[in-house]
């Protein structure tokens, strides 16, 4: 399950022309790095990860697990996608 919930934020991520997959996504894990606006976004909508490096394009570490509700998947897609 946490696996099948990275794959779907790391497709969504990979689609977004403010993410760049920094790693293949092989386990429940995600390194991205992402636009500022981006992470602004995704952190106004409640969503939380660490971010390191440059500050106008930071990286990111996302984690899926066992408990990862679907729904807060979609949700974080529907945000990557500019939506609320």
């Amino acid at each position: 399950h946490a696996n099948d919930m990275a794959a779907r934020l790391a497709a969504a991520l990979d689609a977004a022309p403010e993410a760049d997959l920094l790693h293949p996504v092989e386990a429940n894990m995600i390194f991205a790095r992402l636009d500022r606006a981006l992470v602004d976004r995704l952190f106004a909508a409640g969503f939380f990860f660490y971010t390191w490096g440059d500050e106008a394009r930071p990286n990111a570490r996302l984690v899926a697990a066992f408990s990862t509700d679907p729904a807060d998947v979609d949700r974080f897609v529907e945000v990557v996608r500019g939506g609320a």
